[in-house]
């Protein structure tokens, strides 16, 4: 099947991984730089608004914010563009994207534009049209939290930072080298461990209850706050690019983690305890996180094992979770579960 103009999109700026600014990257001049940040505030301030009109019929307008809202993957519309990062980079980079493509030409003859923003444009263009430009959506760590922002060249673009901390002012982009950034490559699940006790206010376990699934969920995490809900234990994902890099060496990173003895046991007495189908009303819930090309990666592991006879007899043990986990999927999710384990979907 012919690849679409987004499936194109996406495969340019799917690792997630930053690249070597040292390398042999087009390089940026002081104007460049200077026209670049005019062009991303220009684009942010537009995704904004067009954020805003997709969130509108989702606002509740009442006082009552919830009284824990650094749950883990907490997003409340109020509170806009708190915990939104990813959004935000997601649509910047897509908006420039089409600007530099389809739109080039109606937006470098704008007369309305700051030429500053006409010479950001053109740069962005020049470098993505380059063999050794690069510009591409990147996550990583910052002060202790996740975050999403830019690459541009050699350049951080950090074009969320009002995402990070509640009612914060949004300051202009500004370009800053990645070597003096202050920003750190996710590389191994242990960082995003530490990361996660901090930034979503959890405690981490490595997942020891169903090990088979680790791929896919390789933490439990247990919330530290005062609803119900946030303290019930939940099989966690880890980011997308760390699981896509560690599925090309077949999840070896993750079977590390699993072993270091250094990191914290969950204990099935203790928090995931019960049948099978118990646990996999849990894995169910939290499958309804977990991206479609998130899930292909995983399950590649998956694939490899139900292949071998003692994997089988896992398998069969845990046919009942399975099918919980089909049954509260959407539909393009219970298919790829199913199909990996050799059922006809």
């Amino acid at each position: 099947m012919a690849m679409t103009h987004r499936d194109e999109l996406e495969a340019m700026s799917e690792s997630g991984v930053i690249v070597d600014p040292t390398s042999d990257i087009d390089k940026l001049s002081e104007e460049d730089v200077v026209g670049i940040e005019a062009f991303l505030d220009f684009v942010r301030a537009t995704v904004d608004d067009l954020i805003r009109q997709d969130l509108k019929p989702q606002i509740v307008h009442t006082s009552d914010l919830p009284e824990d809202i650094m749950g883990h993957e907490f997003q409340d519309p109020r509170l806009y563009p708190y915990n939104y990062c990813q959004t935000i980079v997601s649509r910047v980079w897509y908006y420039v994207m089409d600007i530099v493509g389809e739109l080039y030409g109606s937006f470098i003859n704008r007369p309305d534009l700051d030429p500053k923003i006409i010479h950001g444009i053109v740069a962005v263009k020049r470098l993505i049209n380059s063999e050794t430009g690069v510009f591409k959506q990147i996550e990583i760590e910052t002060r202790g939290k996740f975050h999403n922002g830019l690459q541009v060249g050699a350049y951080w673009a950090d074009v969320s930072p009002d995402a990070l901390e509640l009612d914060a002012e949004r300051s202009p982009i500004q370009l800053s080298h990645v070597l003096e950034s202050g920003i750190r490559q996710i590389e191994t699940y242990a960082q995003v461990a530490r990361i996660m006790r901090s930034h979503h206010q959890v405690e981490v376990y490595k997942n020891d209850v169903v090990p088979a699934y680790a791929p896919l969920f390789p933490f439990v995490t247990v919330g530290k706050g005062i609803r119900g809900s946030d303290s019930m234990p939940k099989f966690s994902t880890t980011t997308g690019p760390l699981m896509a890099r560690d599925s090309l060496s077949d999840f070896l990173m993750v079977e590390q983690f699993l072993t270091d003895v250094g990191e914290r046991r969950v204990g099935a007495g203790q928090m995931i305890s019960g049948t099978p189908g118990e646990i996999g009303d849990r894995l169910r819930g939290a499958l309804s996180f977990v991206s479609e090309k998130s899930l292909d990666h995983a399950l590649a592991l998956f694939r490899r094992k139900v292949k071998t006879d003692d994997s089988m007899a896992a398998f069969r043990e845990y046919s009942e979770l399975i099918g919980g986990m089909c049954g509260g999927a959407n539909e393009g999710i219970r298919k790829q579960v199913l199909r990996s384990i050799g059922v006809d979907a």
